[in-house]
């Protein structure tokens, strides 16, 4: 379909009574696919050997800036340890486990680098839609 601005310029758009296939979000995974560790690569993983092609991540900041995927400002509900994210360096947080809590079988699984989880959408095809977390309450 054609629109054109004020300005006269013509633009395409792709509806999705185009019939052209994904041309439209039809789900979102929110935090990765449930089975798994919320905010993990293995969740991600299982996204994808689900179907899904766009996977949402929350992302905070670590007290040395490294971006690392999670949803609270805390780790205490997805890992084993306690305290706040903006306090922990991201050396601090990778000595927790963040898989134990949902399942043995993720026993050991890391927080991952918002780096790690764009390369893994990059490796898997998968689109990331992305949360910035307030850094404000970490302060």
């Amino acid at each position: 379909m054609r629109f054109y601005n004020s300005d006269g310029n013509a633009y395409d758009v792709v509806l999705a009574s185009d019939g052209v296939d994904n041309a439209f979000v039809k789900s979102i995974n929110h935090r990765g696919y449930g089975d798994a560790p919320e905010n993990t690569l293995p969740a991600y993983i299982m996204s994808c050997k689900k179907g899904f092609k766009y996977v949402e991540c929350d992302v905070a900041l670590t007290a040395d800036g490294v971006p690392v995927l999670l949803h609270d400002d805390t780790i205490d509900r997805t890992s084993d340890g306690t305290g706040a994210i903006s306090e922990m360096t991201l050396t601090e947080v990778r000595a927790y486990d963040f898989g134990s809590w949902k399942s043995a079988d993720y026993t050991g699984t890391k927080i991952p680098t918002f780096e790690e989880f764009i390369n893994l959408c990059r490796d898997l095809s998968l689109h990331p839609y992305i949360e910035i977390k307030d850094t404000a309450v970490y302060s």
